[in-house]
């Protein structure tokens, strides 16, 4: 380590807790943390990788407790770990109570889509992992050698950066609002759509190279009985999966919704279709970003954490596992 940049740090070595989901891990944390150790800091993160329903405060809490700065690397990943929005709060609670420590990192997310968990988050200055890791490490250490002035905001200015993103999420709002009442927003949706069929077809093309025949999936395009855009899946183990647009206007998408459900057929001795059992329903309605994107919020108005093609893809393995698995007596 340069003499130059030991001299900004403390005599003991500053200790970086490195929260992070495990998906994260390979192409960008991992690097991250050897660039961190290169530049004299003692980096905790192999035993404190986040996985699916680990508790976010809990993780953070016992990170806390044997390092000096806890640097949190926000991606699709991290948010799709489900932890609910007051786990996010109680970070942000835990960090008043032992000192201002949290730095934050986003990883291919825009601003809106951090203000939708977080607006808090969205506000506090944060380095991009697109601008590069040197960068990242310098950002990083800037916010170590200022006591965390830029790291933080005071009470007073977390209130104010919260106010500021309630404003700039509310734009966000009326601006998909208004584009969804209009012809370029129904053809933006309309768009959406095709393309999302179009990549769960190809896909499961993909997906179908590397697979035993007998879990082939079959996809089929085409029209409901309503002129609505659908696609089907048939899966093994006698599981379909429909999706279909509707209330689609041509002037307004405002109502629109895409609807997915998936079901488990019986058959006859005649091979002919008898009875099914729901799996699940799921209903999304579109969201337009400023830049135009069209992105997608479920029934309990949680913006997906991963593209619609691949959150119906995981949708659709989840219950082929289910039913591979042995059933209990």
């Amino acid at each position: 380590m340069p003499a130059a940049q030991a001299e900004n740090l403390t005599d003991t070595a500053v200790r970086l807790f490195l929260s992070h989901a495990s998906e994260d891990k390979a192409g960008f944390v991992e690097p991250l943390a050897q660039a961190l150790k290169d530049n004299g800091f003692v980096v905790w993160y192999d035993k404190f990788v986040l996985t699916m329903g680990d508790s976010l405060l809990r993780k953070i809490n016992e990170g806390l407790r044997e390092c000096d700065y806890g640097v949190v690397v926000l991606s699709p990943a991290f948010f799709a770990k489900q932890w609910p929005q007051s786990e996010l709060d109680g970070l942000f609670a835990l960090e008043n109570e032992q000192r201002k420590v949290i730095l934050p990192v986003w990883k291919d997310l825009t601003k809106a889509e951090v203000a939708h968990f977080s607006p808090i988050l969205a506000g506090r200055l944060a380095a991009q992992a697109s601008e590069g890791i040197p960068r990242v490490v310098e950002m990083i250490r800037q916010a170590i050698s200022v006591g965390n002035k830029v790291a933080s905001f005071s009470p007073e200015e977390a209130l104010k950066a919260k106010f500021t993103q309630l404003s700039d999420q509310y734009k966000t709002e009326k601006n998909s609002s208004g584009l969804l009442n209009s012809y370029q927003g129904t053809t933006l949706v309309c768009t959406a759509v095709g393309n999302c069929f179009t990549r769960i077809e190809t896909l499961t093309a993909e997906m179908n190279v590397a697979a035993h025949p007998d879990l082939h999936l079959q996809v089929s395009n085409g029209r409901d009985a309503f002129n609505f855009p659908m696609f089907s899946i048939t899966a093994p183990y006698n599981l379909q999966f429909v999706a279909s647009m509707k209330r689609l206007a041509i002037n307004s998408a405002s109502q629109a919704t895409l609807k997915f459900s998936g079901v488990h057929l019986t058959y006859d001795i005649w091979g002919q279709p008898k009875d099914s059992n729901v799996l699940f329903e799921k209903q999304f309605t579109p969201f337009i970003l400023p830049d135009t994107t069209v992105q997608w919020i479920d029934a309990d108005r949680k913006l997906l954490p991963t593209q619609l093609p691949t959150y119906i893809m995981d949708l659709v393995m989840e219950e082929i596992i289910k039913a591979r698995q042995p059933k209990q007596a």
